[in-house]
């Protein structure tokens, strides 16, 4: 170990196999310019003092240079290499420095000049060799500076030697320097040789080396509460320790991006030990600021209580972080405590180091940094239903019993030139309510759909909770009036027909009439009765879902105002937090890369948990399809990167009581049933959200 200007350098001698033979031939001396001869591109450089102590003048020199490319085993990519004096005899110019051969040397008559690498782009480099040549030992280089510049002006010192002597012909020594900045151009100044008449460098390389600075840098780092990225205090462990200065293992959880960790290796792990078990049920990752090559593209995340069995909870393969600095959340449905979870990295996107700027384990995200964007808060001081329904009356007795009496229809078939027909109803065709129960047909209440829809995909229990089967075709629904009070509402088995008699209303597959169907119908009635709304078409996708929970607030996210990602946060925080999530496009005709479907405007949509893991989300149409080729996705598209998520608006409603029957929110994808398509029926007009 060396100390330069007190810091600790590291150098690493090798000797290489090889001819051994001492160069006895003394190298020609250039007398001026007409006996160069170069198959490179020259420019004029600066005549110099003899150095070898001569008082006379030397004839100007060229500068010389040499064009390498990216194949180039002596830099790390392509560019040009320059000599400051192209003296060099035949056969021993600045070309020889970097074809790696070091049989053939570079030679200058000079014993105080520079060589210098510009690259074609900016590099991060923290490593050099230099390899003697098979000449004279008293040509070797003694003493230099390696310097980084972005201008070829301003340049900043990266590691000086002295007094270096090379023990064996065509050895090569290794030199380590701490270095955190990129630079376009890397230049070697050479201050003197071992007292020749020339000096003589066989190879010359520059590059990234991964190996720690700071070999006494723990590898392991304590995880106290102001760590927010963990979900407990603990302990963080790298495989491996063999970063460079400043991109240590804790720079993963201390929730700054702008910082990250780096290993030479491609496959590694990543272990966190908290000092209790903890339920997780989701992690994020976040590339760094560096070479996307680096990132991670394929890893398991395992989960264990004694360090020995090891239980696999997610795994990702072919990931691809595209921009700089991207936080990519990945959710998966576990209920069990773990005291260790483990992120195994098996391949990264083709770079030589792989880095994580930031590595997170939750029970659930947030999206607290997002709310100052979000806009159209629903909430209400008068009433727990929200501001849609804050100056209308409670119901009375009267409302009561008109309400419980299924012969009493609404006036919603006047509204759609309809009438009332009975259908036979299957509440429940899968066992279960499901999404594919809901599909809109001639009434414009994709709103009121895409809620239904929504809460049966989060809370299916509570949907059963709300409909009692009197056993006489007839349904009685818990409901709350406009001041969150609960009343009753009983329906028949008559529902709004269109004029060829078909089911006009929201149904199930095959036009079933569904708890769907029920729940569509009550809110007829009701609306009957409160006067909210001129008609179940214009009903908001926020003003549903309180008709059955007792909670109205809500609020939403422009188009545009979030990224892909922060909308991925946005929806999968929403969902695992058990809220109901509602959206929409504002540009039509949109395919989604998979084939899943296109987009529609002026239409509510069910977002959910995609099946899809390389998608951010899905979203379910209301019509139950979209398009897709064979229409057994139930209306589902795709949503991924691209030009489709700055188009999105959200709605983000509180589930009230309905997060009593069921403990959090939802953790895996919707996957619809097996049914037969069906020929989508749908209102000439097209429906308003």
């Amino acid at each position: 170990m060396l100390t330069i200007n007190g810091k600790k350098k590291m150098k690493i001698t090798m000797k290489r196999e090889g001819f051994q033979k001492a160069f006895l031939q003394r190298p020609l001396r250039v007398m001026g310019i007409g006996a160069i001869c170069f198959s490179f591109v020259m420019s004029l450089g600066a005549c110099s003092d003899d150095d070898d102590g001569k008082k006379e003048a030397e004839p100007e020199v060229k500068e010389a240079s040499v064009r390498i490319g990216n194949t180039s085993r002596n830099m790390p990519a392509s560019g040009t290499v320059y000599a400051q004096y192209g003296d060099s005899p035949t056969g021993s110019d600045i070309a020889k420095l970097v074809d790696n051969n070091v049989n053939t040397c570079y030679q200058t008559d000079h014993a105080n000049f520079y060589v210098m690498y510009k690259a074609d782009k900016d590099l991060l480099l923290n490593c050099y060799t230099v390899c003697a040549s098979s000449g004279p030992s008293t040509n070797d280089p003694k003493a230099w500076t390696l310097k980084g510049s972005n201008d070829n002006a301003k340049w900043t010192t990266l590691d000086e030697q002295t007094r270096q002597t090379f023990s064996d012909r065509k050895e090569v020594k290794e030199f380590l320097f701490e270095n955190e900045a990129k630079y376009r151009y890397y230049k070697l100044e050479v201050a003197g040789n071992n007292g020749g008449s020339a000096t003589q460098i066989s190879e010359w390389t520059l590059k990234y080396k991964n190996v720690s600075l700071h070999p006494d840098e723990p590898h392991s780092v304590e995880i106290d509460e102001f760590f927010t990225n963990m979900p407990t205090v603990g302990t963080l462990t790298a495989q491996y320790s063999d970063y460079p200065e400043g991109q240590w293992v804790r720079n993963i959880a201390d929730g700054d991006n702008r910082t990250h960790y780096t290993t030479s290796h491609t496959h590694f792990y990543l272990l966190w030990e908290g000092d209790r078990s903890t339920v997780v049920k989701y992690y994020s990752l976040t590339s760094s600021e560096d070479d996307p090559k680096n990132t991670p593209s394929a890893w398991k995340l395992y989960a264990s209580n004694d360090k020995v069995t090891w239980n696999i909870i997610d795994q990702r393969m072919d990931q691809n972080f595209g921009d700089r600095l991207k936080d990519k959340i990945y959710v998966f449905n576990n209920k069990e405590a773990y005291q260790y979870y483990k992120l195994d990295i098996e391949a990264n996107n083709g770079g030589d180091c792989t880095q994580i700027a930031e590595w997170t384990l939750k029970d659930v995200p947030d999206i607290d940094d997002l709310m100052g964007l979000a806009d159209g808060f629903s909430g209400s001081d008068l009433t727990p239903m929200g501001g849609h329904y804050a100056n209308k009356d409670v119901a009375t007795a009267e409302d009561r019993e008109w309400l419980l009496n299924p012969e009493n229809e609404s006036d919603e078939l006047y509204a759609w030139d309809g009438h009332w027909k009975e259908f036979p109803v299957t509440l429940y065709p899968y066992g279960k309510p499901l999404p594919a129960d809901a599909n809109q047909h001639g009434i414009g209440n994709c709103s009121l759909v895409a809620a239904l829809a929504s809460m049966a995909y989060i809370y299916p229990d509570f949907i059963k909770s709300l409909i009692q089967d009197n056993g006489d075709k007839t349904y009685t629904v818990s409901m709350f009036d406009p001041q969150g009070k609960p009343i009753k509402v009983c329906v028949s088995s008559k529902f709004l027909a269109g004029q060829n008699g078909e089911m006009f209303c929201c149904t199930g597959k095959d036009n079933k009439a569904t708890w769907a169907t029920v729940l569509e119908k009550a809110i007829m009635k009701w609306n009957y009765i409160f006067e909210v709304n001129k008609n179940t078409g214009g009903i908001g996708s926020e003003h549903v879902p309180p008709l059955f929970t007792g909670d109205g607030y809500s609020f939403g996210f422009a188009p545009g105002r979030l990224t892909a990602w922060q909308l991925q946060r946005a929806v999968m925080t929403s969902l695992m937090e058990g809220k109901l999530v509602i959206g929409g496009f504002n540009k039509a005709d949109m395919v989604a890369p998979d084939g899943s479907g296109k987009t529609v405007t002026g239409h509510a949509w069910t977002l959910m948990f995609s099946a899809d893991p390389s998608a951010l989300f899905g979203m379910r149409n209301p019509w139950g399809l979209c398009y897709d080729a064979n229409g057994k996705r139930d209306g589902v598209l795709n949503v991924f990167e691209g030009q489709m998520p700055s188009t999105i608006d959200l709605r983000i409603i509180n589930p009230g009581i309905a997060a009593k029957s069921k403990e959090g929110g939802v953790f895996e994808p919707y996957y619809p049933p097996n049914y037969a398509p069906q020929e989508v029926r749908i209102t000439p007009v097209s429906p308003t959200k």
